[in-house]
């Protein structure tokens, strides 16, 4: 299942991020549609809000996170877009 989130000003879509597959087993991809800025950072949280792991990048429009080290459970994925602007989505790990 993707996960598609959309951020609207005045009824038109001005952000789509693509998370798929969620739920996961190994690699998750992150997709960015109909923005100027990229993807700056990512940021995975634990349930309880716990910064686990943090990935830098130079502005992509898609990018892939090796989730190997993980254990099953649900997590918080932020995304920073290289405006500071940021996108939280819920993750389910299933190994």
């Amino acid at each position: 299942m993707n996960t598609l989130v959309s951020i609207f000003e005045n009824n038109i879509s001005i952000l789509e991020l693509i998370v798929s597959p969620n739920p996961f087993s190994g690699e998750l991809n992150v997709l960015l549609k109909n923005d100027n800025f990229g993807i700056k950072k990512a940021v995975i949280y634990d349930a309880v809000g716990k910064s686990i792991f943090e990935y830098s990048f130079s502005n992509k429009m898609e990018i892939k996170l090796n989730t190997a080290h993980l254990n099953n459970g649900f997590y918080f994925l932020k995304i920073i877009l290289g405006n500071d602007e940021a996108v939280i989505k819920k993750i389910i790990l299933q190994k």
